[in-house]
């Protein structure tokens, strides 16, 4: 999210999966997919990826977010196509109860997915935000996407 802020317009991830590197002779275990003896399963970090790649689609916008605390890291974007807002963003620490800032124009209802340590990238939630200011209940650490309802623009 730190880079996205700071004007990333793209990224690349190496190593899709654990796997040997003939170069040298050496396994990596920085992969998004978990590879044991060719059986794949996906890691952590595949959840925690997803919740950008899933939801912010090519072509969307980004636009200012505000999260109520330095323990997160929030980006917010705009699709073109579907009109939708989209904010995703990474708390580190701190309380439960957060809440993130939307810039006009303010949508009022909003699903939330989740990547802790309980949870893969799922719904965890649907509410109403009339103000533009989104109130979040989140574990202590945890990667998070809101996403506006379509047709729910004020």
């Amino acid at each position: 999210m730190r880079a996205i802020n700071e004007g990333a317009r793209a990224a690349l991830f190496w190593d899709a999966f654990d796997n040997l590197h003939e170069h040298d002779r050496a396994m990596t275990y920085y992969g998004l997919i978990r590879n044991d003896d060719h059986q794949y399963s996906p890691k952590k970090r595949y959840y925690a990826a997803k919740q950008l790649y899933r939801f912010v689609l090519p072509g969307a916008r980004r636009i200012e977010a505000s999260p109520n605390s330095a323990a997160i890291a929030a980006s917010a974007f705009r699709d073109g196509q579907s009109g939708k807002l989209i904010v995703v963003g990474v708390k580190d620490s701190g309380p439960r109860q957060v809440q993130v800032t939307v810039p006009a124009p303010v949508f009022q209802s909003w699903d939330l997915y989740v990547t802790s340590r309980d949870h893969d990238c799922v719904k965890v939630d649907s509410f109403r935000a009339p103000s533009g200011i989104l109130k979040l209940d989140l574990p202590e650490e945890a990667v998070f996407t809101l996403v506006s309802k379509a047709g729910e623009e004020k």
